[in-house]
């Protein structure tokens, strides 16, 4: 584990991203506006300073300097991105259609929240809740219990009664009595796709 987590939602995709840099060409395991994790049985060193070329396609390409952050042994390592232009950016979030900037720094995302018209829960260790507005890329939960801000927590969040998603959160701002604010950090790119989804087809109320 990292000391630092990582304060920007991460999407895993469903299918193939490749990122090239010298002398090698590999497969991405998770990606966001400010870094990402490339599988290599051979990752790079600590500080090492790279240019990486995203493939999101065979036609777009994203050309970004990066550092390397982590390194997990024989399985990959996590880089962050140094200066990616605006039209980089543009790009790689127009892939997920998330609109630019979603940094660490952002206050909140450009992305508009909305009041579920039915019931949306949440269940994570040894408790359910309700949610009471909810974005692609993060929450508000009603609890009445006290999680300190930056804790993090693995919790599914059920849409409906069939499947729930599940979604590694970082506690944001508590209201307390009332409930947390919560950002997601790490979702497949499908069930990102589904709650994006979710959230056009409900009827957008004021936040």
């Amino acid at each position: 584990m990292v000391s630092k987590r990582r304060t920007h939602l991460r999407i895993r995709p469903s299918r193939p991203l490749l990122a090239n840099y010298p002398n090698y060409l590999g497969r991405v395991r998770d990606i966001g506006p400010a870094g990402a994790f490339i599988e290599s049985d051979r990752p790079l060193l600590p500080g090492k300073i790279l240019p990486i070329t995203f493939w999101l396609d065979v036609e777009r390409s994203v050309e970004i300097d990066a550092v390397v952050r982590r390194v997990e042994s024989l399985r990959g390592m996590g880089v962050e991105f140094l200066n990616m232009t605006g039209e980089g950016m543009r790009l790689l979030c127009n892939y997920w259609d998330v609109k630019p900037p979603l940094l660490a720094n952002d206050r909140r995302t450009s992305l508009p929240r909305i009041k579920p018209k039915k019931m949306v829960l949440v269940e994570y260790p040894n408790y359910l809740s309700r949610v009471r507005d909810l974005s692609p890329v993060g929450a508000f939960i009603e609890d009445r219990r006290y999680l300190p801000p930056g804790q993090h927590v693995s919790l599914k969040l059920w849409l409906d009664s069939i499947s729930p998603i599940p979604i590694d959160v970082t506690v944001r701002r508590v209201d307390e009595g009332h409930g947390i604010g919560v950002q997601f950090a790490s979702l497949k790119e499908s069930d990102y796709d589904r709650l994006r989804q979710f959230c056009r087809a409900q009827p957008q109320q004021p936040v």
